[in-house]
């Protein structure tokens, strides 16, 4: 059942590198104010000049459109967002003993940890506004860390019963 659920957090999860996980608003200085010392910006729509914040034209970070293979940075995205469902399907059909399940635990543990420490980097502290994309992919993530968990309590408390 967890297997199950796990599979579908990852599934889930990598859908969310095709979506607007942030967005921000660009704005672009039309001249130099030389009495206040301040850029002045024009707001893409109207036209307008103000000195304060202006509302420029929207642009989303969505991970997948960047993908440039000798950037390290798609490696990391790719792999935040997609390691669940490979990892799985590897663990669950050649992973039988118990020492090996504790390594793979272990492994999958630190997996997770990295992809939210990740997912959270670019949703709420990148120079994006965090969407609703956003949001969710965190929720994912934090989720399959409290299933992994929760897994892992079952383990070790099957196998504190069976040594007892």
């Amino acid at each position: 059942m967890i297997f199950r659920i796990k599979i579908a957090l990852g599934l889930l999860l990598a859908f969310f590198l095709f979506l607007p996980v942030g967005s921000c608003e660009k704005t672009q200085p039309v001249r130099y104010d030389e009495i206040s010392g301040k850029l002045i910006y024009q707001n893409k729509g109207t036209g307008s000049d103000d000195h304060t914040d202006s509302k420029g034209e929207k642009s989303y970070l969505v991970l997948i459109e960047d993908v440039s293979l000798t950037d390290p940075g798609t490696w990391i995205s790719l792999f935040v967002f997609l390691w669940p469902i490979p990892f799985l399907i590897i663990k669950n059909k050649t992973i039988k003993t118990k020492w090996k399940k504790v390594i793979a635990g272990i492994i999958e543990m630190l997996f997770t940890g990295f992809s939210i420490y990740f997912i959270y980097f670019i949703v709420f502290f990148f120079l994006y506004d965090p969407t609703v994309w956003g949001y969710l992919a965190a929720s994912v993530i934090s989720v399959y860390g409290l299933l992994h968990l929760f897994e892992i309590f079952l383990l070790f408390r099957r196998h504190q019963h069976i040594d007892t």
